[in-house]
């Protein structure tokens, strides 16, 4: 091999050796753009803590009215019952000395026999 040939094989190893190079730096540049793109989607999939807290605190807040709410609402509901209930009860007493009444009464019977005069009544002939 002669030198022209030796420098031929040199300067193909020395151009073989840049190319490499300068793919090994594409791939750190690519790598360190693959990093940055991956922190961003943590940092935008994650809300920090200080986000979520407000976000909790906001939710919280939602709940207590909602609830303050259903709590007016069936309060409402209770007093428009109330008269309802006021009134059945009233009722179901009403029904119970009625009852009760009914049952004294019942025990209390006197059986009287009729009257001569009720006999001279009934005997008359219907025509007259």
């Amino acid at each position: 091999m002669c030198i022209r040939d030796r420098r031929r094989v040199h300067g193909d190893v020395d151009q073989t050796n840049d190319e490499m190079i300068d793919q090994i730096e594409e791939m750190k540049s690519r790598q360190t753009d693959m990093n940055q793109a991956d922190e961003y989607m943590n940092q935008m999939m994650i809300p920090d803590q200080t986000e979520q807290n407000e976000l909790e605190s906001e939710l919280n807040q939602i709940e207590a009215e909602l609830n303050k709410e259903n709590a007016v609402s069936l309060q409402q509901q209770l007093n428009n019952l109330t008269p309802a209930m006021n009134y059945n009860s009233s009722k179901q007493q009403n029904q119970a000395k009625i009852n009760s009444q009914i049952q004294s009464s019942q025990s209390c019977l006197l059986y009287t026999s009729p009257s001569p005069r009720d006999r001279q009544k009934s005997r008359m002939p219907s025509s007259a």
